[in-house]
């Protein structure tokens, strides 16, 4: 496909079927497909557990601090040079929002 990309690039044409099937002539004249049912079981280890997880998420699983109605919780990109939070407001989640009001607007406070 690097290949291909770079002669378009260059200002080659290209038969992109020809490209994507190279064998479109061998596999017309070739048997239909057939389900194959006498394979070998695949011993599989159970006993060894195989767990990836991010960075990022394992900050969110084992966050240390509480959440706080006003600046939310600690980022999880956030660092000690540069602390940083992240907060939703929804009303529904902060009913005592609604009694702050300027204007008939419901406005957070301290904004």
């Amino acid at each position: 496909m690097d290949l291909a990309a770079t002669l378009i690039t260059k200002g080659a044409m290209l038969n992109m079927d020809a490209v994507n099937s190279p064998q479109s002539d061998a596999l017309s004249m070739a048997k239909p497909p057939t389900l194959l049912t006498d394979l070998p079981r695949y011993a599989w280890n159970r006993q060894t557990r195989y767990w990836h997880e991010s960075r990022m998420t394992r900050m969110h699983k084992h966050r240390e601090g509480a959440r706080s109605d006003i600046i939310g919780v600690e980022a999880i990109y956030s660092s000690d040079l540069e602390p940083t939070w992240r907060n939703m407001v929804h009303l529904d989640d902060l009913p005592w929002l609604r009694h702050h009001k300027v204007q008939g607007l419901t406005i957070f406070p301290f904004s």
